[in-house]
């Protein structure tokens, strides 16, 4: 597409929601981002491959999204310990009152318990965003030695960084059960539609991490009952 026939109309470009954030505002874009990718897979990432994105565009969308979600998961902790540790707690209740001793050692566990939640709260979007790019280079890998990569890394890594817009969803209840698998879903299809692809060999580049977790377990498992063996024979 040229320049001039962009600007005489002829012709127009695709564009994301995220990608018009100062013109929609942040939250705005980001709310149209979350919906199209979770509800228009397919259409959103061709037009994230026939845009010209960035890669940190699509981080920093990453990393907003996450901070509900953090938010949500500290003041889950937040009420669980308060459920069973704070004064007048299941745990107070079940030892039928407590002393001084145990409310002293209740107030300085819940000192620690606050310094957790808001520690966890704060780093939560970083550790999303960089385990996202580490789980994303396996799957790059894996789309090369299946010779579905037809574009470069950084196209991977902004599809996957985009997919991370479902997990937004997880903080409403019981639909949060299914965002993991969500997720995926939306990962298979954005490598599908940006490296132009048939959907097979992204579902087996998106499944990769889960097969590699599961044989370094079953080979842990079988070292240490090996040594049980060993060790009782």
């Amino acid at each position: 597409m040229c320049a001039t026939c962009l600007e005489e109309g002829r012709v127009s470009r695709a564009t994301i929601p995220w990608a018009e954030r100062h013109d929609l505002g942040l939250f705005t874009a980001a709310w149209r981002t979350v919906l199209q990718v979770s509800g228009e897979p397919t259409s959103f990432f061709d037009r994230v491959r026939s845009g010209r994105g960035r890669l940190s565009d699509a981080a920093l969308f990453a990393f907003l999204v996450a901070i509900p979600g953090g938010i949500v998961g500290g003041l889950y902790n937040a009420a669980l310990f308060g459920f069973f540790f704070a004064q007048g707690g299941v745990l107070e209740q079940a030892l039928g009152g407590a002393g001084p001793e145990f409310r002293e050692a209740m107030m300085d566990a819940s000192a620690g318990w606050v310094m957790q939640t808001v520690v966890s709260v704060i780093i939560a979007p970083f550790l999303t965003v960089a385990g996202q790019l580490a789980i994303s280079l396996l799957h790059h890998l894996v789309l090369k030695l299946l010779g579905a990569a037809t574009r470069e890394l950084e196209a991977t890594l902004e599809a996957s960084m985009y997919a991370c817009g479902v997990n937004l969803w997880g903080v409403v209840p019981i639909l949060g059960l299914f965002v993991g698998f969500w997720v995926m879903v939306a990962q298979a299809i954005g490598y599908s539609r940006v490296h132009e692809v048939e959907v097979g060999r992204p579902v087996a580049a998106v499944i990769s991490p889960i097969c590699v977790c599961v044989c370094f377990v079953g080979v842990a498992w079988g070292v240490i009952m090996a040594a049980v063996l060993a060790g009782t024979a």
